[in-house]
C-alpha cells in the first residue's frame, strides 16, 4: 500500500513559506526555504503529474519535481495564466528547454533517496552470478518491450531474469521510435507476434506491491545473481511526445535524465546497470562523482536521438551473446564497487548537498533581483 512512509519522495506540498515551516516532515533537502521571509512566494514542491492550477496572485513560484519527470506541459499551461516567475527545481539539466516565465535549476534529491534505500534495506544477499542480465517490464512501454525482446531473442530467457506482465496501455507505445530503423521495428514486431499476452515472472509481485518501500529493494536475485541490470526507466524519451510533426534530432531535449529507484537501487545493490532511459544518464551521474569505466562501449549514453540510443543499446546486447555471465560481471566489477562505496560511505550525499546549497543561493539571488 502506498503511503508517505513507503515512498522515497514526500507527497506534493502546496502553500506559502509560513505553511511550509510547520511541516518538518518535508524539510529534508529544503531546510533553506524555512530561512526565507514570508514575501509573496508560493511553494509547489515534490510534484508528480499535477492536475491543479497554481494560484494566480503570487510574484514567485518555487516548484520541484523529484518523484516524476518535469511536467513541461503543465508548466507551459501555467505560464499562460499567471504573471509571476516560476523557479523549477529538479534532478538533472534543462537541456535548453525554454518556457516563458520559467527558470530551471538543477537540484538533486537522488542522494536523499539513496540514503533512504540504504536505511530501508541493510545488506542481506551476497553476489552469486548465475545469469547474464535482468530487466523488469511490469507496465509495457516502448523502451521496455524493445529491451525485453532483445534480451529474450539474443541472450535467451534461460540466461536472463526477465519479468513481463500484461499491463499495456496504448498511450505508452510509441511506434515512431521503433520505426527509426529496421532493427528496432523488427524487434517491435517480434514482441507483438511472439510475446504479447505472455507472462514471465521471477517473484510473487502484484500491483498491490507497487510502492517504493517494496520496489526499491536492492537485495533481490535479479540484481544480485545477474551480471547487469537493464533499468527500463519510467521516462525514456526526449520532448518527442510534445510534437505532432515528424521526429527531428534538432528538437530540444526534455529536462532530465529522470531517474527513479529503478536506477538508484542498482547503485545501492552494488550492481552494474545499463540505463534504458533518457540521454546523458551515465554522464550526469559521472558529473556527480560516479564512475562508469565498463569494459564495453557505453557511447549510446551520449546519443540525443532516442531511436539511435536504443538501437545502440540493443546492438550492445547482441555483443553479449557469446560472453558468459561471470566474464560480463568482471567487465563492470571495478566501477560498480567504487560507485557502491561512494554512495554507501556518504561521500555522494555530502557532495550533492554542496551542489544544492549553491543552487539555493542562486534561487535566493534570483528572487532578490526580481523583487
Amino acid at each position: 500500500m502506498e503511503t508517505p512512509q513507503n515512498m522515497l519522495v514526500p507527497y506534493p506540498f502546496e502553500g506559502d513559506i509560513k505553511d511550509f515551516k510547520l511541516r518538518e516532515d518535508l524539510h529534508l533537502g529544503y531546510k533553506w526555504l524555512t530561512m526565507m521571509d514570508n514575501r509573496n512566494i508560493h511553494l509547489s514542491l515534490y510534484q508528480r503529474w499535477p492536475e491543479h492550477d497554481l494560484p494566480s496572485d503570487y510574484d514567485i513560484y518555487i516548484i520541484s519535481f523529484h518523484l516524476e519527470a518535469v511536467d513541461v506541459t503543465w508548466l507551459e499551461k501555467q505560464s499562460k495564466r499567471i504573471n509571476g516567475n516560476m523557479l523549477v527545481l529538479f534532478d538533472g539539466l534543462s537541456n535548453n528547454y525554454n518556457i516563458p516565465q520559467v527558470t530551471f535549476f538543477p537540484y538533486y534529491y537522488w542522494h536523499i533517496q539513496l540514503d533512504k534505500i540504504f536505511k530501508w534495506f541493510p545488506k542481506s544477499l551476497e553476489k552469486n552470478i548465475t545469469h547474464k542480465a535482468s530487466a523488469i517490464c511490469n507496465r509495457v512501454q516502448t523502451n521496455k518491450l524493445l529491451i525485453f525482446t532483445a534480451l529474450a531473442e539474443y541472450l535467451k530467457t534461460d540466461n536472463c531474469m526477465l519479468v513481463l506482465r500484461d499491463w499495456i496501455e496504448e498511450k505508452n507505445i510509441e511506434k515512431i521510435i521503433a520505426r527509426k530503423n529496421d532493427h528496432l521495428e523488427n524487434l517491435y514486431d517480434i514482441f507483438f507476434k511472439k510475446y504479447i499476452g505472455k507472462e514471465y515472472t521471477i517473484d510473487e509481485f502484484t500491483n498491490d506491491l507497487n510502492y517504493q518501500r517494496h520496489t526499491a529493494n536492492p537485495w533481490q536475485p535479479y540484481l544480485q545473481n545477474c551480471a547487469m541490470h537493464f533499468t527500463n526507466e519510467s521516462f525514456h524519451t526526449t520532448s518527442l511526445h510534445l510534437y505532432d510533426g515528424p521526429y527531428s534530432s534538432a528538437l530540444q531535449l526534455h529536462p532530465g535524465p529522470f531517474l527513479t529507484e529503478k536506477t538508484l537501487k542498482c547503485i545501492a545493490g552494488n550492481t552494474a546497470f545499463i540505463p534504458v532511459g533518457q540521454y546523458h544518464t551515465y554522464a550526469t551521474l559521472e558529473s556527480l562523482g560516479f564512475y562508469f569505466e565498463y569494459d564495453f562501449d557505453t557511447s549510446f549514453d551520449l546519443m540525443k536521438d532516442d531511436g539511435d540510443r536504443f538501437n545502440n543499446i540493443i546492438n550492445l546486447i547482441e555483443t553479449f551473446k557469446d560472453i558468459d555471465a561471470n566474464t560480463l560481471y568482471s567487465m563492470t566489477k571495478h566501477s560498480t564497487e567504487q560507485n557502491y562505496a561512494y554512495a554507501k560511505e556518504g561521500v555522494f550525499y555530502r557532495e550533492v548537498e554542496k551542489l544544492n546549497a549553491y543552487t539555493a543561493e542562486q534561487v535566493i539571488e534570483h528572487i532578490k533581483q526580481t523583487a
